[in-house]
């Protein structure tokens, strides 16, 4: 049974108080992305495209401009994150290729502030990781997981009553992350198909990440959509031959069906259905669960 204490010990307090920072910075990005998903969108013009780069600092950066109510403004946001949330290389050249100077988009603007606008709104599943972690720690410095008579009788155990804690929460914190990218790629075999066009077609490699750089437009319902996935959870692959000979199948220029989500049309994949990698977050994540519920018995021997 789960119970809250009192914090006893310094390194409670520190878990608290760090945990209390996380989640007030990373929550702060996390509520504007989610807010951004409802502002208002304005037409743009992407006016510069390079990815910066300086000693080991790789990451997006993308320049537009958009009119809103007749008035002309500049913004530089890609989209609201956390700052300690970084891109792999092959990631920020997607963003690069998607995005080239001359790129007509659609920019989210801030309706209290029309100078604060985002390129990309909403948030992405890493948004919720650092808010996640920040919880964790909070409550790994409250929580008391001991029946009610041992808590009466027996002291406290630490270290390993705290990791029985801490196993808990990243393990149902990996369920959650791993179960969307699993649950779309049952729900995606009865999306419906809209006709599209690949834009952009390469394969990728970042040391030992491999993924096929992809992008492909469609429209729905007049609204025309960019989009990447190739299949649900991501283009990585587990192999540069295996991105190369996805580059291969959808060349740029090719016509293709694309599978879109009716609830969410910017989201779509070409190849619909579950494949291999959606399986592997929800499989670790019961590991970490298993060893959890181990770690637990184990404190109150």
């Amino acid at each position: 049974m789960i119970a809250l204490r009192r914090p006893h010990s310094k390194r409670d307090w520190f878990s608290i108080v760090a945990g209390a920072i996380f989640l007030w910075f990373s929550g702060m990005a996390l509520f504007m992305g989610l807010q951004s998903s409802l502002w208002p969108k304005a037409p743009g013009v992407v006016t510069y495209s390079t990815a910066y780069s300086y000693v080991r600092i790789y990451q997006i950066d993308v320049r537009y401009s958009y009119t809103y109510q007749d008035q002309q403004y500049s913004g530089t946001r890609y989209r609201f994150r956390f700052w300690l949330n970084k891109d792999r290389t092959s990631l920020v050249d997607a963003v690069q290729s998607r995005y080239k100077i001359g790129e007509a988009v659609n920019v989210a603007v801030n309706p209290r502030d029309p100078s604060d606008a985002v390129l990309e709104p909403g948030v992405d599943t890493f948004s919720f990781i650092w808010p996640a972690f920040g919880l964790l720690l909070i409550f790994g410095g409250l929580i008391d997981t001991r029946d009610r008579a041992t808590r009466a009788t027996v002291p406290l155990p630490t270290h390993r009553h705290a990791t029985a804690n801490f196993l808990l929460f990243v393990g149902l914190a990996t369920l959650l992350l791993g179960s969307h990218p699993l649950y779309s790629g049952f729900s995606s075999l009865s999306w419906p198909i809209a006709d599209g066009r690949i834009l952009d077609s390469k394969a990728h490699s970042d040391g030992n990440n491999y993924r096929t750089q992809l992008w492909y437009e469609y429209e729905v319902e007049g609204v025309r959509h960019v989009s990447e996935n190739y299949h649900t959870g991501g283009n990585g692959t587990v192999s540069t031959d295996t991105a190369k000979a996805v580059a291969k199948r959808y060349p740029v220029g090719r016509q293709v069906k694309v599978f879109f989500n009716p609830s969410d049309p910017s989201e779509s994949v070409l190849e619909p259905g579950p494949w291999f990698g959606n399986f592997i977050l929800p499989s670790i994540s019961l590991v970490i669960l298993l060893t959890a519920w181990v770690a637990w018995k184990i404190s109150h021997v």
